[in-house]
């Protein structure tokens, strides 16, 4: 799995790369750029003068900055201004200013004894392009709480995208404390968390627990899309225990839109029983659309509210077993909107969460919700009829080599038979290699010449 991820940052990256040099460059007249390179001890002003640290950059650069830190491994920070934080840089070479948020992995290491980024109240900066790993976060006594092992903010509205959260922690080291926000905790807050990946994060406690990977205590309109949670877990284990929320906790506020992601075995764990739980919600009203939920025994969506307060579940896709779960007039679960099938992954067991060609979960989502450009694999959103329902789009060949059909990683048979059996078929098809609406000698051609691809080894 970590191999796939990273190769799914690489591919992310390139995605957005577009996006990220026109934005740059529009921003360039108006933000002064500090650069920072692991083992520099510049005064930031260029990458052959990076500062070494992000927090001696962080320190020097003024409100409005854009910090552009190279590849390495870093320290954990403290933001207090609004900046503008930017990962994945090569930092030297022909092109130190070469971006690939994959090859060039910039790592916030935790080091497993405190937090990798807290951010002060009101600070609304932009996080992208970093690995946030190894964080951790237990309480200063034993009257205390503890909260976001990732990443902490209260009272902010930050953009976090195209990071990849994994391995942080928050821990109770006493009976009777909350912990909250394995990944990230936000407390009063409009936050865009878009194209990131949440592996393996936990908040762990005798008493409560909540949100495995994020954690959003009152949420005004906060955005979480086109990302993937995998094993994130909350878990709680002693006389009083409760835990919700294994991927994402939100408790009250005006709103929140949870769309397009994809959630595989997050669980919410109490004295060792699996109670599932890919999000918990409690008084706040929730668009719940586009995601895919598989493998989360007993309930993935469980929503407390008022008729002021629903949640709409609609154009879903939920399996081995995965249901809701409400009190009041929590939920509205829009009907036939819901799929219940499997969404028919490319390689789960391996990591690879993409959808494969026959995937009930392609062209069957909701596309009046989407206002982004891309998902999670780079891809452009909304290459069918309508958009596809998980936090990545169905491309022909599934992101693979040139001919693979299926999205299986291998050119073989099984390709060219899907080619031969559609044939002659027009418009949206996975068999349409070119992308002409009509599968034909040019499709069939494109599969013979790559034919082996792929298959190696």
């Amino acid at each position: 799995m970590k191999r796939y991820q990273a190769t799914l940052l690489t591919r992310a990256a390139k995605g957005v790369s577009v996006i990220v040099l026109s934005l740059t460059l529009s921003a360039l007249a108006l933000a002064q750029v500090y650069y920072v390179r692991a083992g520099a001890s510049g005064d930031g002003s260029s990458w052959a003068n990076a500062f070494g640290s992000i927090q001696d950059a962080i320190n020097a650069a003024p409100p409005g900055s854009e910090i552009r830190v190279a590849q390495g491994v870093y320290g954990p920070i403290n933001l207090n201004k609004t900046l503008s934080l930017k990962g994945g840089y090569a930092g030297t070479g022909a092109n130190p200013d070469a971006r690939d948020i994959g090859q060039y992995q910039t790592i916030i290491d935790g080091g497993n004894a405190s937090r990798c980024i807290t951010i002060s109240d009101g600070i609304n900066s932009l996080i992208e392009g970093f690995v946030i790993q190894n964080g951790r976060s237990t309480p200063s006594s034993p009257f205390d709480d503890a909260y976001g092992g990732g990443l902490y903010l209260s009272s902010g509205s930050p953009t976090i995208r195209y990071n990849w959260f994994r391995n942080n922690t928050v821990i109770a080291t006493d009976n009777f404390q909350e912990v909250s926000g394995g990944a990230i905790f936000i407390y009063e807050g409009s936050p865009i968390i878009e194209l990131n990946i949440f592996s393996f994060n936990t908040a762990t406690s005798s008493y409560d627990s909540s949100g495995g990977a994020i954690s959003i205590y009152t949420s005004n309109n906060a955005q979480i899309r086109n990302n993937l949670f995998v094993a994130n877990t909350a878990a709680a284990s002693g006389v009083f225990p409760n835990a919700d929320g294994g991927a994402i906790w939100i408790y009250e506020g005006t709103g929140a839109n949870i769309y397009n992601n994809t959630f595989v075995e997050n669980h919410a764990l109490i004295n060792n029983a699996v109670l599932g739980g890919a999000v918990w919600a409690y008084e706040v009203p929730l668009q719940i659309k586009n995601n895919i939920f598989a493998g989360h025994q007993a309930s993935s969506i469980y929503h407390y509210g008022g008729n002021d307060a629903q949640a709409l579940v609609s154009k879903n896709c939920f399996f081995n077993p995965a249901v809701l779960d409400w009190e009041g007039s929590g939920i509205n679960d829009a009907g036939d909107n819901l799929i219940s099938v499997n969404p028919q992954f490319v390689d789960a067991e391996n990591g690879d969460y993409r959808l494969s060609a026959s995937s009930p979960c392609i062209d069957a989502g909701d596309s009046s919700v989407v206002d982004w450009s891309t998902d999670l694999f780079g891809n452009p959103r909304i290459q069918g009829s309508a958009v596809d329902i998980g936090a990545f789009e169905y491309t022909t060949g599934g992101g693979g080599p040139e001919g693979d059909v299926n999205g299986d990683g291998c050119v073989d048979d099984a390709d060219l038979l899907i080619v031969l059996f559609n044939f002659g078929q027009t418009g949206s098809n996975p068999a349409d290699v070119n992308g002409d609406s009509v599968v034909d000698d040019a499709d069939l051609l494109i599969v013979l010449f790559n034919f082996g691809q792929g298959c190696g080894g």
